[in-house]
């Protein structure tokens, strides 16, 4: 079983706001973590693109309920931090993929690290790889049943 220790939030419209995107984010993580006062064990990270919320053993899917409602979300992902190598992605979206059920799927990633290895394509193709060799599943890049996404960034 995954154990997802992050929430990744992204948020669209403040990149537009300039020189006070600083306060917006700032005001976006403080109303998110208004939402989730009752919940101390978490940690909040704001970067320039977006917010972490750090688990720290905190259930993830009551703390979604709540910020789904929070204005100036676009969107938000559990997430689980592995190490900056393809063999840790690819056994973290196995694992993801093997709680599916069967079906169809599409490894979608994308590489902010530009110093990584791999090209976000090769990252998709060794992904689904590794999934389709060790699974049921079968690729439909069109329409699948289910997503995994993954970012490569330096940190």
């Amino acid at each position: 079983m995954v154990q997802y220790d992050t929430i990744l939030i992204r948020y669209g419209e403040l990149s537009t706001k300039g020189k006070n995107k600083k306060d917006f984010i700032r005001r976006l993580s403080k109303n998110i973590s208004h939402v989730l006062e009752d919940k101390p064990n978490l940690e909040y990270i704001n970067t320039y693109d977006r917010i972490y919320i750090r688990l720290h053993g905190e259930d993830p899917y009551s703390c979604i309920e709540r910020i789904q409602k929070v204005f100036g979300i676009s969107s938000f992902s559990i997430t689980q931090k592995v190490p900056n190598t393809i063999e840790a992605m690819e056994e973290t979206c196995l694992a993801i993929a093997k709680e599916n059920e069967k079906g169809t799927f599409k490894v979608v990633a994308h590489r902010s690290d530009k110093t990584f290895e791999m090209k976000s394509d090769q990252i998709n193709r060794a992904i689904a790889t590794v999934i389709l060799k060790n699974t049921e599943h079968k690729v439909d890049v069109h329409n699948p049943d289910f997503k995994i996404h993954v970012e490569v960034r330096q940190e």
